[in-house]
């Protein structure tokens, strides 16, 4: 599983993203997978990787991008405010 938690650098409302897959473009055989996109106001310590979402999440969108799915339409869902969001990849 891989993560990354975004600091907005204030609380925003947020409605949308557009997610891009990545792959090797010869062998397309690189993907990002399952993947949720989470938000919270409060982040946690993790040692050497750095911080993760903790408290109050909410989870925004979630699904799988496979390798070679080219181009990936943005998810649009219900809005809601955050200050920190986070990518978790499990693919």
């Amino acid at each position: 599983m891989g993560y990354i938690t975004i600091d907005l650098g204030g609380t925003y409302s947020l409605d949308a993203f557009e997610l891009f897959n990545t792959h090797n473009s010869y062998h397309f055989d690189r993907d990002i997978g399952v993947f949720e996109i989470l938000a919270s106001n409060d982040i946690l310590a993790d040692g050497e990787n750095g911080y993760m979402l903790s408290g109050s999440i909410t989870r925004l969108v979630s699904g799988t991008l496979a390798a070679g799915t080219d181009p990936i339409a943005g998810a649009a869902f219900a809005s809601s405010s955050a200050e920190y969001s986070g990518i978790y990849s499990s693919g």
